[in-house]
């Protein structure tokens, strides 16, 4: 959690100090390295070095270089100049409505979802392959008509791996709470993109499988479309999203694009 939110670049480290406790790191490591992930203890693109110190890596050391980066200042020329020569890239995006922006990743006012966009399209012309990642967080960006509009920006974006993850650490915030593995599996499977990967670490989620979920699903859907937003309101969520993933694996119903479900001989 950030007390002092800035989006100007500048010197955070001397330059040298770094080079030498990167010098004195590799010297000394024995195990397998496959790359020097540039991450910190805050925005690495806020630092003005950034680029000195990604050539210094490429010029010194065999191995890969990944960013991993919030996207806020993705947009601007300088930082596309220092990270041309990452292999990886590893930005975040957690929403695509901008009120949620504000709600749920709290940034400094002048910056807004736009520049976040353009910062992820700008990346695209570099050679780095994109890790894109999102957190999802429940009551924020969990949602119906959020989960539509990833759809319509993954399928168009079309990132080498879309990261699906949720809060796994103790919070920065107290309303920051996970979602389900089962609501990430949905998504997996809604937006139907398939170089997509859950990442998910909490304890393992014991299911005990209500059939009456299953039942309700089947019988309702066969009358008429059933939005999910109904069966959400009626039973736990991890009984919704569970039911559903394993009829749809079953093929027993499909989800039409805008969330409802159908059963197949009602297509």
């Amino acid at each position: 959690k950030t007390t002092l939110k800035i989006k100007e670049r500048q010197s955070f480290f001397k330059l040298e100090e770094i080079k030498q406790e990167i010098e004195e790191f590799l010297k000394n490591y024995r195990g397998k390295l496959d790359y020097i992930t540039l991450a910190g203890s805050g925005e690495p693109t806020l630092n003005k070095n950034l680029g000195e110190i990604i050539d210094f890596l490429k010029e010194n050391y065999p191995y890969k270089v990944a960013l991993i980066t919030n996207s806020s200042l993705l947009y601007k020329e300088d930082v596309l100049k220092d990270i041309e020569k990452v292999d990886i890239i590893v930005p975040s995006l957690d929403t695509l409505t901008p009120s949620i922006y504000f709600r749920l990743n709290q940034p400094d006012p002048e910056l807004s979802l736009d520049l976040i966009l353009e910062g992820l399209y700008n990346i695209k012309n570099l050679s780095a392959k994109i890790f894109l990642e999102t957190l999802f967080v429940k009551g924020y960006n969990d949602t119906q008509e959020e989960i539509q509009k990833f759809k319509e920006f993954i399928l168009n974006y079309q990132p080498d791996e879309w990261q699906l993850n949720t809060v796994v650490r103790f919070p920065a915030y107290k309303f920051a709470k996970p979602v389900s593995y089962y609501f990430l599996k949905f998504v997996k499977d809604f937006v139907g993109y398939e170089k997509t990967k859950i990442y998910y670490y909490p304890n393992k989620e014991t299911q005990k499988i209500n059939l009456d979920v299953e039942k309700y699903i089947l019988e309702t859907a066969k009358r008429r479309p059933l939005d999910l937003k109904e069966l959400l309101s009626l039973f736990d969520e991890k009984q919704v999203y569970y039911a559903v993933n394993k009829l749809n694996t079953l093929k027993k119903i499909e989800l039409t694009d805008n969330l409802q479900i159908v059963t197949i001989e009602k297509r």
